[in-house]
């Protein structure tokens, strides 16, 4: 399969290169530095902006899925992250006929403040409260444009290997996760990307971690 991701550099992108690349799938990385990883086989590097519409749909052509790990933290273009990244991606989904859309969130956002708890809750509201607006909107236009979208809701990721499988909980459960949440290792984070794909199961769902 050949997958676009955007947020490769980041260290839940580069897993999910390494991953994908060893599970036998294409990787097409789409990223404003290409510079910043090194070149490999099944592994294509386009470097462009979210908002260079053009960019983004010739470097999309072929691709069967759509893997979304970008950075809250990042505000290059002079308008929220996610919201931007939402509108292209739907974009070129449905120019290509990409169905699935698969995008990393954190717990919090939106409909997922219900599955908090105290004290995390207490710092999104105020701490998290402007970036986590940000992903809403752009989740909420990824609800809304009948793809085969999925959200992941973790509270913290950590590159500790301590840190083994999580529990994955439909969020519409209405499950507490309690107090600070246990860490998610971004290599499992990485799996499960690449393991919903197919999974019709994890379709038009949000998911938060215990």
């Amino acid at each position: 399969m050949k997958i676009l991701l955007l947020g490769a550099s980041g260290r839940t992108g580069q897993r999910i290169i390494r991953r994908a690349i060893a599970e036998g799938h294409e990787v097409v990385a789409y990223l404003r530095s290409p510079e910043k990883l090194a070149a490999r086989p099944h592994l294509q590097l386009v470097a462009g902006e979210l908002n260079d519409e053009l960019k983004m749909l010739e470097a999309a052509e072929g691709c069967e899925a759509i893997l979304v790990c970008l950075s809250a933290s990042i505000h290059s273009l002079g308008q929220p992250l996610m919201t931007v990244a939402a509108q292209s991606v739907i974009k070129l989904a449905r120019v290509h006929q990409i169905k699935r859309v698969i995008w990393l969130s954190a717990l919090g956002v939106g409909e997922t403040i219900k599955n908090a708890s105290y004290p995390f809750k207490f710092a999104v509201e105020s701490i998290f409260s402007s970036p986590f607006k940000d992903y809403e909107l752009g989740e909420g236009q990824l609800r809304a444009s009948g793809l085969d979208w999925t959200t992941l809701h973790p509270g913290v990721l950590k590159d500790d290997r301590d840190y083994g499988p999580a529990r994955l909980i439909d969020a519409s459960s209405g499950y507490k996760v309690p107090g600070l949440p246990q860490p998610v290792n971004r290599e499992f984070i990485a799996s499960e990307m690449l393991r919903m794909i197919d999974d019709e199961t994890s379709f038009k769902k949000r998911f938060v971690f215990d």
